[in-house]
């Protein structure tokens, strides 16, 4: 009905009272032009019924409104000039669906993700699924549309995510790593190392939460703290985290000062008084990855890398 621009008016329920003139048509169709024809060849009768709506049905005198019909279509309120043309594509049936706009500010059909403005997050939208796009409404407006299929699992406008977060969707590794060189090359360096961490697991966000956060402390500062986070072999956004927050990146280096003790090195971070037990190995700068692969059973390098991760800051 809004493809073509009609009204449906329907009936009210258990009132067939209602409906009598749009049935009064079908009556004298088949009280008329049907009678005697069962069995004919549908095409023939096609053909016939044409002419008969043209010199029978549209030139008789109507019982209601005492003219004929092609007449009365065609002076009376000038319904003729009223008719407007069809449109140019004909109507493609449509799914409604309703979902909620997730904190990413996207909502989810057929396992793909699209973006609405994100001042709608939380609430309740509807999607309009055609065979080529989605058309997102909120209290009946539309506000988003986007193609149906696409490269990827999710589309995203950019004004749609709030300024802040229009740079996340940056989501390439060399986005990122770029973005860490222009801190330092220590930064570089330690954005590098925690991508090849995990050649299973994905550390994208993890990256990326690491770099905003960098960003927000003097270049100086997310040097040092990287520089110290590869020492150690600390490849955690926590542990930069504390790092920065414990001011230990203004701290020199412990190079001098270890001491063996029972087949650990023991040293002291200045400035806070605190020893650390340091697993020999596990928090080398040495290290390719963090923690290194161990042999032993699962059970046996889970231990080792609680334990690593407790001795690095």
């Amino acid at each position: 009905a809004r493809h073509y621009g009609f009204i449906v008016d329907p009936a009210p329920p258990r009132a067939p009272e209602k409906k009598g003139k749009v049935e009064a048509g079908v009556r004298y169709v088949k009280g008329n032009f049907f009678v005697g024809r069962a069995g004919e060849d549908a095409r023939e009768c096609e053909a016939d019924l044409q002419r008969w709506l043209r010199d029978v049905a549209s030139v008789r005198v109507h019982g209601t409104t005492g003219r004929q019909p092609r007449l009365l279509f065609q002076q009376a309120e000038a319904e003729a000039e009223a008719l407007r043309a069809l449109p140019a594509a004909a109507w493609a049936p449509e799914v409604w669906h309703e979902a909620r706009v997730h904190r990413d500010a996207h909502v989810m059909y057929g396992r793909r993700l699209y973006s609405v403005p994100w001042r709608l997050i939380g609430q309740r939208v509807w999607l309009c699924v055609t065979a080529h796009d989605v058309r997102v409404y909120a209290q009946d407006e539309r506000v988003a549309t986007h193609p149906l299929r696409g490269e990827g699992h999710r589309s995203t406008v950019e004004s749609h995510l709030p300024e802040a977060r229009a740079a996340l969707r940056h989501r390439s590794r060399g986005h990122w790593e770029t973005r860490a060189a222009q801190l330092g090359p220590h930064t570089e360096a330690y954005v590098r190392a925690v991508f090849d961490a995990d050649d299973v697991l994905s550390q994208l966000r993890c990256v990326q939460a690491m770099v905003v956060h960098l960003e927000g402390f003097p270049r100086e500062r997310a040097e040092a703290a990287c520089r110290r986070a590869l020492h150690f072999g600390n490849l955690r956004y926590q542990g930069l985290k504390d790092i920065l927050r414990r001011g230990l990146d203004l701290q020199p280096l412990p190079q001098d000062g270890h001491l063996a003790v029972d087949g650990h090195q023991k040293t002291r971070e200045s400035g806070h008084g605190r020893e650390r037990a340091l697993t020999s190995g596990q928090c080398s700068p040495s290290a390719g990855r963090w923690p290194p692969a161990s042999t032993g059973s699962p059970s046996h390098r889970g231990a080792v890398r609680r334990r690593a991760e407790r001795a690095c800051p």
